[in-house]
């Protein structure tokens, strides 16, 4: 469990690293990854649809918006 912590918590951050060097594409797997580790880190969801609404994908942020609030 904390190796799965720490990778998660990684994801994250490479996801907000790439995403300040607009390495955007990484970023979003980044954080889809982190997800998919914990489904209910929120923290990081938030994180996914910034960055989806940063670069003008808000349908996709939006569909993010609904499906992460479970």
């Amino acid at each position: 469990a904390e190796k799965k912590s720490k990778e998660r918590f990684m994801l994250r951050k490479t996801g907000n690293l790439s995403s300040k060097i607009e390495k955007i594409a990484a970023a979003i797997e980044d954080f889809q990854k982190s997800i998919e580790l914990d489904p209910r880190d929120m923290r990081v969801k938030i994180d996914l649809c910034d960055v989806l609404i940063d670069t003008g994908r808000l349908k996709e942020a939006n569909k993010g918006r609904k499906i992460y609030r479970k």
